[in-house]
């Protein structure tokens, strides 16, 4: 009861005399106790309701952020491994793509020596294809390796512009072979070149 009595005389507007006395809560100092509570309870409903879910939303994307770069650890090697063997399909694909030619390129290469030797002033003759060879994996001849295709004509002109048709011929993306070649220089100062080229092309 006397607990109970202390708490009545704080709120209590007059003295246990009967006399007015000023309110508690006209205090300066207990303004500021009042006012700093309040601060602290605004500044925990903000942390609850605003700055908690943000926080709760960093710590899961650290975790998932922690846990992706475990996993490229781990899988490191892996990683290393794939792109080194990508890296070497790459290469292979480039090398058989220089490598073997199309029928579709066969005859671009025709059109390649035609419009040359017409750009360069030549005279383009016998311009005609092989046989195909078919060279085998094996003595007994029984696995196709790949096939062979020979590309035959004769050039009558000027050295200067059969050269430049030449390095037209060496600079195609696909790998094409001067098997033969015999140049020899006509009387009125011209030469005359026989040619052999040949290509490679895939079985099937």
């Amino acid at each position: 009861m006397a607990l109970l009595d202390s708490i009545k005389g704080i709120f209590s507007s007059t003295t246990p005399e009967g006399e007015p006395k000023e309110s508690v809560f006209k205090k300066p100092s207990v303004i500021m106790a009042l006012t700093a509570v309040f601060l602290i309870i605004c500044l925990i409903v903000i942390h609850f309701y605003h700055f908690n879910p943000k926080i709760k939303n960093l710590k899961a994307k650290i975790v998932q952020q922690n846990t992706m770069e475990n996993e490229i650890i781990e899988n490191g090697s892996l990683i290393v491994a794939l792109n080194k063997k990508i890296e070497e399909l790459t290469i292979e694909r480039n090398t058989t793509a220089k490598l073997f030619v199309s029928e579709q390129e066969v005859e671009e290469l025709y059109q390649l020596i035609s419009f040359s030797a017409l750009r360069n002033k030549l005279v383009l003759g016998n311009l005609n294809r092989g046989k195909e060879e078919i060279i085998y994996e094996d003595a007994n001849k029984t696995i196709v390796d790949f096939k062979k295709i020979s590309v035959k004509f004769s050039i009558d002109g000027l050295f200067s512009t059969y050269m430049s048709l030449r390095k037209e011929i060496a600079e195609l993306d696909k790998n094409v072979y001067f098997e033969k070649e015999k140049i020899v220089r006509n009387e009125d100062g011209t030469i005359r070149a026989e040619v052999e080229l040949s290509m490679l092309k895939m079985p099937g």
